[in-house]
């Protein structure tokens, strides 16, 4: 509503529709993510995929008010297959880890791993083959670190509109309408699915390499300072 009053746009969707007036530098060499994300190394990612169980990070962003991390897990501990799962809360999550803990007494073959972190996340989560996520940020960083990601959308349109939609259109990152009401059952479809085909996991990691980098911050920089000069000349 106010792009009117805008003059420079720095955006990693695709190029929007915007008055003239307003300069657009658009695409996924201007996104910017958290510094502490890191490249998960070919050695580290195929050690994970030869483990006898699959590891499986859930993220569902800082405060998760609506504790959709606690009804993922209900869910897909459901999953006859032994997994191991971490779980990363952020700062914000106010809810019940002994309700994140008794979901493995429905079934015992999981493991889980509950951490509370932020800057840490990405060492954590360099131990799992695949990771769960709400979109967002942390869904950039999974490319960037080279670890294949199925993300949630709660609506069709969340989806189409979604700024990280060019990832999936590359697959290098899955994408997928889940009831949140529901039982979450194409979710658990698509980890047994991944579970027994681990060659599609690895060609998502493929997919994902060379479309991220960490240099837009300066050059987003450069940019702004290079029109500072015009102004000022």
């Amino acid at each position: 509503n106010y792009m009117k009053y805008v003059d420079v746009l720095f955006t990693r969707r695709e190029k929007p529709k915007l008055p003239n007036s307003v300069q657009i530098y658009h695409g996924l060499e201007y996104v910017l993510f958290n510094k502490n994300c890191f490249k998960i190394s070919d050695s580290t990612y195929e050690n994970n995929l030869k483990m006898p169980f699959l590891n499986i990070g859930i993220s569902m962003g800082g405060g998760d008010a609506e504790n959709r991390t606690l009804k993922i897990l209900k869910n897909i501990t459901e999953i006859k297959q032994s997994l191991t799962l971490y779980i990363i809360l952020g700062e914000g999550y106010i809810h019940s880890y002994e309700d994140l803990l008794n979901t493995i007494k429905v079934n015992n073959n999981h493991e889980i791993i509950i951490a509370k972190s932020n800057r840490s996340m990405w060492r954590i989560l360099s131990n799992c083959s695949l990771v769960i996520l709400a979109g967002g940020i942390t869904s950039i960083e999974a490319v960037y670190a080279g670890m294949p990601a199925i993300n949630l959308f709660e609506e069709k349109k969340l989806l189409n509109n979604s700024p990280n939609s060019i990832l999936f259109q590359k697959k290098a990152s899955l994408a997928i309408v889940e009831d949140f009401k529901g039982n979450f059952q194409k979710l658990k479809d698509l980890i047994i699915k991944l579970n027994y085909s681990k060659n599609l996991l690895t060609n998502i990691r493929e997919n994902s390499k060379g479309l991220l980098n960490k240099n837009a911050p300066k050059k987003i920089f450069n940019i702004i300072n290079q029109i500072f000069k015009k102004i000022a000349s």
